[in-house]
C-alpha cells in the first residue's frame, strides 16, 4: 500500500474535537485577518469538497468506506456555493414543504448540525466569487452529528448513518434578513 510521504496526517494538524464528536482542523496560513465571524444562520458562499462515508470496523480498526460525493464546487462549478441549505435552511423553505407535504419538520430534519457548529469556528473571508480558493481547513461530521438514523431532506441519497468529510474555503457571510428567510 502506498502512503503520502509529502503532506502530514491530519491528526498532526492541530484537530480540535468538539463536544458533539465533530472535529475541525483549520491550516495555519489559510485565515482571513481579521475574518468574519459566521453567524448561526447567516448567508453564506462556501467552496468545499465533501465527501460522505460509512463507518465499517475491519481487523479492529475503524475506517471509512463506500465513499459518495455530497459537493463539490471545485470540480464542478468552479464558484461557491451560496446559502447550502445543509448550514442552515430558510424557514420560507421549511413552512413550504411542510405545506406542500403535510408534514411538520424542523431545521433538523435539512441542516448537517455538526457542519454547522464546526463551520462557526472558522472566519469567513470578504472575496468575489471569481478569486482563486485556498481551502482554509477540514470538518469531520461523525454521522451522529450528521442525521444520524433520522429521516431527513435528500435529493435522491439518504444520508442515514453516513459521516461527511468537508473541505472548505468560506469565501463570504452575511447576516440573513427577514426577507431572505
Amino acid at each position: 500500500m502506498e502512503t503520502d510521504t509529502v503532506n502530514k496526517k491530519l491528526s498532526k494538524l492541530n484537530p480540535v474535537i468538539l463536544p458533539s464528536g465533530v472535529i475541525y482542523i483549520i491550516r495555519a496560513g489559510a485565515q482571513p485577518t481579521p475574518g468574519n465571524p459566521i453567524g448561526t444562520n447567516d448567508v453564506i458562499r462556501l467552496m468545499s469538497i465533501s465527501n460522505s462515508y460509512v463507518a465499517a470496523k475491519t481487523d479492529d480498526k475503524v475506517k471509512f468506506e463506500s465513499a459518495v460525493n455530497f459537493r463539490n464546487t471545485i470540480s464542478t462549478t468552479g464558484t461557491p456555493e451560496a446559502d447550502p441549505y445543509y448550514f442552515y435552511t430558510k424557514n420560507s423553505f421549511i413552512t413550504s414543504f411542510n405545506t406542500k407535504y403535510k408534514t411538520s419538520y424542523d431545521h433538523s430534519f435539512f441542516e448537517i448540525e455538526g457542519f454547522r457548529e464546526a463551520i462557526q469556528k472558522f472566519k469567513a473571508f470578504d472575496l468575489s466569487d471569481e478569486a482563486g480558493y485556498n481551502l482554509q481547513g477540514v470538518i469531520i461530521v461523525p454521522s451522529r452529528a450528521a442525521y444520524g438514523r433520522d429521516i431527513h431532506y435528500s435529493s435522491g441519497m439518504s444520508y442515514r448513518n453516513r459521516s461527511f468529510v468537508f473541505a472548505v474555503q468560506i469565501y463570504k457571510t452575511k447576516a440573513r434578513t427577514a426577507a431572505e428567510d
